[in-house]
């Protein structure tokens, strides 16, 4: 497994991480927005400890890892905004931004020596992969792939867990060599399934049994519909297209509760509109504690 045998390298990203992932769930959680700002910092500092990781004073390493961090700080910055009414100029740019980062890599694998570590590409791979999801939508906020992405840079690989030990079966060295925003995007997954139980446990205090809404629905007075960070599904709305801020999102919820309340309608059922950031931060801490749960319980199977 190719991490920085430094101690004060892993402890700088680890703090690192849990920090910004942890500021980022607060604003998420309070207002659903969170700041590219925030990134930003996370990213330089993961850039600066990938750089200090390497220990190599090989110029061309040295190059790749300050490509490899400028790739990932453009996500952060806003620069497609002045080229808005050029929308193929932008996609021709982040294209060829992708395919330079990506041939670089490649060259670097065949020809560079020494080679650079799993680390390295551990970052691509983590920005590719995320960028995937958010581009397929099911990574639904710009914020959750930037989550990955500022990830990748603070720690690409996972330490060994720290309250766990790893069997024989899970100490192969490709499985060590897994990006662990990899790690940290199934382990928040897995938090996610507990979400309906909680559900099913606020209805049965209420009253709502009735199955199988009480898993993913619950009331709530028509009036609290705009100062919730909810889906309404009962009634079921119109269909509208996709909100991209929070002050559009509160302004539809404003105009549906409006409609409801002159229609006497004065209860509703609704989906609440849950911040994967705050999983993400989850899996993020119960990787480094414990490891990838996928992996736990695939082991688990004889």
């Amino acid at each position: 497994m190719s991490f920085p045998s430094l101690p004060w390298v892993l402890g700088g990203r680890l703090l690192g991480l849990l920090v910004v992932l942890g500021i980022a769930s607060y604003y998420d959680w309070k207002i659903r927005e969170v700041r590219d700002e925030l990134w930003l910092v996370g990213g330089l500092v993961g850039g600066g400890l990938l750089i200090a990781s390497s220990g190599t004073t090989n110029l061309a390493l040295l190059g790749l890892y300050v490509l490899t961090t400028i790739f990932v700080l453009q996500h952060f910055v806003a620069w497609d905004a002045r080229l808005e009414s050029r929308p193929h100029l932008v996609l021709a740019l982040e294209g060829g931004i992708y395919a330079l980062v990506l041939g670089a890599a490649a060259v670097a694998f065949f020809d560079l020596q020494p080679a650079p570590p799993a680390e390295f590409y551990a970052v691509i791979v983590g920005v590719v992969l995320a960028r995937i999801l958010f581009e397929t939508g099911l990574l639904y906020g710009g914020a959750d792939a930037k989550a990955m992405m500022a990830a990748s840079l603070l720690l690409p690989l996972g330490p060994m867990p720290l309250l766990a030990t790893l069997p024989p079966s899970l100490q192969v060295p490709i499985l060590q060599d897994i990006p662990f925003a990899f790690t940290m995007l199934v382990d928040g997954a897995v938090v996610t399934l507990a979400i309906p139980l909680v559900i099913l446990g606020y209805n049965l205090s209420r009253g709502d049994a009735r199955l199988p809404r009480a898993l993913h629905l619950y009331r709530i007075p028509t009036k609290e519909l705009p100062h919730r960070f909810v889906w309404l599904r009962d009634p079921p709305p119109p269909q509208h297209p996709r909100e991209e801020t929070t002050a559009e999102d509160e302004e539809l919820r404003r105009q549906q509760a409006k409609e409801l309340l002159e229609k006497g309608i004065d209860e509703v059922w609704v989906t609440p509109q849950l911040p994967f950031l705050i999983a993400l931060a989850a899996g993020a801490l119960i990787g480094v504690l414990f490891g990838d749960l996928l992996l736990w319980l695939i082991s688990s199977f004889p």
